[in-house]
């Protein structure tokens, strides 16, 4: 279903596709940022899919809201670049002192050089199914633990300084005993830099569009929001407490990222369609492993999770009757690398790509890919 998708919407934009292909091919380096500026239509639609986004030369593929948006997320690191170069040397040093030797080799002429959004690891809040919506639904039970496994699967330990809001584990079967309010969570949004939400509720089901409209979240440098776990039993719970989630704002991710870029937050990682707890774990802890790695960063987690396999995926290699087919080995950058002529060192085909399958495409980021964990 979703590769017929994709097809459709190559096929729809296949004249800007044809237009823009050529450009991407004669880049020289080999780690573009490609930001997709589309209009709502399109950004409901899977364009991480695309095959052209998915040429060698490029290290990673988010997407923004338009020009304006992207200007104003771009202009404020620039001003965080000022800040810190007022603490040591002035900003034309800085710019003076960024500026490559003679002998390195130049950037092509059109590719911004983005400097890296070092955002502060000890500053991190998360919130975990703050009005318990999971209560009633297996797959939710266990949230901290499941959380914290996963952060440690991908390198990063819960510290004490970070600060959290989350409905407690049930002591029994589908009963909490605590309940913060929204007033708790917008607090925790103004006091982090990073901030992860996990659970099945979405960030506008637990707090209002209203409540946070009017603040300013220039603090929040990243916001990673793993929810959308759709069950009956989530729907029920949220209903009860008066959420209307079908078709509304408070359901739609493409809504809650336009709204946090709109009040400062510089990026936001979110999913599309609804998935599973275990699949969320899974995505966080791949993400981690870049945003914390030495010379990784956001851009280069997405990108590795929108080219890998999920784990718990059926082998593909196991026969209907249970028997297994002898596995082909695989070669280095099978799937990322075309044959090169070695004169000129040009494809000697275009460069078409394998489809990703749903599980990668459902996680996405709207804003700069450049954010660091620092």
């Amino acid at each position: 279903m979703l590769a017929a998708i994709v097809t459709r919407l190559e096929k729809y934009l296949g004249e800007a596709l044809n237009v823009l292909g050529p450009y991407i091919r004669m880049e020289e380096q080999d780690d573009l940022a490609f930001i997709v500026l589309a209009d709502e239509g399109l950004l409901n639609l899977p364009l991480e899919g695309l095959s052209m986004l998915q040429h060698p030369s490029i290290r990673s593929v988010t997407r923004d809201f338009g020009m304006q948006i992207l200007m104003n997320r771009l202009e404020i690191g620039a001003d965080a670049d000022e800040d810190q170069a007022r603490g040591g040397s002035s900003a034309k040093g800085k710019r003076e002192s960024a500026k490559p030797p003679k002998g390195d080799k130049k950037k092509k002429k059109g590719c911004a050089e983005l400097e890296p959004i070092r955002v502060p690891g000890g500053e991190t809040g998360f919130a975990l199914d703050p009005f318990a919506d999971g209560a009633g639904c297996p797959d939710c039970f266990g949230l901290l633990s499941t959380f914290t496994k996963a952060l440690k699967d991908g390198g990063m330990s819960h510290a004490k300084s970070w600060k959290s809001v989350a409905g407690h584990e049930p002591k029994t079967k589908g009963v909490y005993d605590r309940v913060p309010s929204s007033s708790e969570l917008v607090s925790l949004l103004l006091s982090s830099s990073l901030f992860f939400l996990f659970g099945p509720g979405s960030l506008l089901s637990t707090v209002l569009p209203l409540q946070i409209s009017g603040i300013a979240l220039d603090n929040l440098k990243l916001a990673v929001l793993l929810d959308r776990v759709v069950t009956p039993e989530v729907d029920r719970a949220q209903s009860q407490r008066g959420v209307v989630t079908f078709g509304s704002i408070v359901s739609n991710s493409k809504e809650t990222a336009a709204m946090l870029s709109l009040i400062g937050v510089n990026s936001v990682a979110t999913n599309q369609w609804s998935c599973s707890t275990a699949e969320n774990a899974e995505r966080l802890a791949r993400l981690l492993k870049d945003l914390t790695s030495e010379g990784g960063g956001l851009g280069k987690g997405i990108a590795a999770l929108q080219a890998a396999q999920p784990s718990d995926e059926p082998d593909e290699h196991v026969t209907k009757k249970g028997g297994k087919k002898p596995k082909t080995p695989k070669t280095a950058n099978k799937s990322k690398t075309p044959a090169k002529t070695p004169a000129t060192g040009e494809p000697t085909k275009p460069f078409v790509a394998p489809r990703p399958p749903g599980f990668t495409l459902n996680t996405v980021v709207y804003g700069l890919p450049h954010a660091v964990v620092t």
